[in-house]
């Protein structure tokens, strides 16, 4: 978080340099619960291998674990990834952010969210003034859940 409460979030330890909209990568790096079924089947991705992970981040920070959480090998966890065998009813009661998740976590990458807009664009994030965001000139507020 910068000091007026703007999140940030960025990882650029393996990040690949002149990558466009339409390139992909074919390289496997990082934590198995975090990457997109097509990167743990070794087939080529493109960036809607991020939007998996950034559902997967947004997954574990309502549960405080990954999606597919678990000690088995590759291979199980794969089989569960594909099959987007999670209880979102488990996770949250609010459909609109169950739905977000799903298009999030799909495991077919033509069906998952693949840019920016389409998360700003989902219902449960309708009521953000963007432009309030990215100015980044009010101090946004903290919340604490005391549960």
């Amino acid at each position: 978080m910068d000091l007026k409460g703007h999140l940030r979030i960025g990882d650029f330890g393996m990040s690949k340099c002149d990558f466009e909209e339409d390139d992909f990568a074919a390289s496997v790096c990082g934590s198995a619960e975090y990457m997109a079924p097509e990167i743990l089947e070794n087939k080529d991705y493109n960036f809607s291998a991020d939007f998996y992970s950034i559902g997967a981040l947004l997954y574990e920070l309502l549960t405080g674990y990954p999606p597919h959480y678990n000690q088995e090998e590759n291979e199980q966890k794969l089989q569960q990834i594909k099959k987007m065998d999670l209880r979102l009813d488990k996770v949250t009661d609010d459909l609109l952010l169950r739905q977000l998740l799903i298009n999030l976590l799909h495991p077919d990458p033509e069906k998952r969210i693949s840019n920016f807009q389409e998360i700003k664009n989902s219902a449960w994030l309708g009521g953000v003034d963007w432009k309030v965001i990215e100015s980044k000139h009010e101090v946004m507020p903290l919340v604490l859940d005391p549960n």
